[in-house]
């Protein structure tokens, strides 16, 4: 049959409605649809959970080094190309507010670094840091003031540090930004995403002294897992299959129409040619 014969057998069969081509074309593409949207949604969920873990600040990493920790180092390693942000912490002597004089409220001393790991864009030039719930109950905000024993104290920055498995420390804390050029018992790191290269970079802020314990690292969130690798689950996702598998279905679907219309056409001839040999 030419070309030209095909199409327009084609179209009168698609016309008569004889192939059922809308309702196979429509289950064609609900196929497609299914499929694409099963992928979608897949790789969505990575991206949320991305974004939980790291909101979690669970890409944190906290290097435990008691009186050991070069602050000044620890602020430099967020020059690195692998490392976001990072900042030095050591504990302080509690803070008493006239507000609340009875409470002593648990405070750390910190290099400036650790604003960018707080969510701290542009906290003010001078004065403490406050956990918001803290904040809160004070009746305080940035810009304010605290009434100390040894007089006011500017609220530089407030910042957000919920209870979701997270290291509990800085809840309801006070942060006092010092110079980074002291010594400190830890230094945190927000790498994106943590290698064993930036551990040993983290490691690289150790002072070495002959009373020098162990440097041990962890992570200052694990509820949420202890690592998470979004190009592995995105490679190994279920629904990856969804690029050769639709073509097989579709041309399975295909092949079932084609098939079927055969099958109905040679029905109708048969059932033709035993009318006409009755007549006959």
């Amino acid at each position: 049959m030419k070309l030209r014969g095909l199409c327009s057998e084609t179209a009168r069969n698609v016309g008569t409605g004889t192939t059922k081509a809308a309702v196979w074309t429509l289950t064609a593409a609900a196929v497609l649809v299914l499929l694409s949207t099963a992928d979608v949604l897949v790789i969505r969920q990575i991206e949320t959970d991305m974004d939980v873990f790291r909101s979690g600040v669970a890409d944190v990493s906290k290097l435990v080094a008691a009186e050991h920790v070069d602050g000044a180092v620890c602020d430099r390693l967020s020059e690195t190309a692998t490392i976001e942000g990072s900042g030095a912490v050591r504990e302080a002597v509690p803070l008493i507010v006239n507000e609340s004089p009875n409470v002593a409220m648990a405070t750390f001393e910190v290099s400036l670094g650790l604003a960018s790991i707080l969510g701290l864009d542009s906290p003010d030039p001078f004065g403490v840091w406050i956990e918001n719930e803290l904040a809160s109950a004070l009746m305080v905000e940035q810009g304010g003031s605290l009434s100390t024993p040894n007089g006011p104290m500017t609220v530089a920055g407030v910042f957000a540090w919920p209870n979701d498995g997270r290291d509990a420390r800085f809840g309801f804390s006070v942060l006092v930004p010092i110079s980074s050029s002291e010594q400190f018992d830890e230094c945190w790191v927000r790498a994106w995403p943590f290698t064993d290269e930036t551990s040993h970079i983290q490691r690289s802020v150790v002072t070495v002294s002959s009373d020098q314990g162990p440097a041990v690292v962890a992570q200052l969130n694990n509820s949420l897992g202890t690592a998470f690798d979004p190009n592995r689950l995105y490679r190994e996702r279920v629904t990856r299959h969804s690029l050769w598998v639709a073509p097989i279905v579709v041309g399975a679907i295909g092949f079932v129409a084609v098939w079927r219309r055969v099958k109905v056409g040679n029905r109708g001839r048969a059932v033709l040619s035993s009318w006409v040999e009755r007549e006959l």
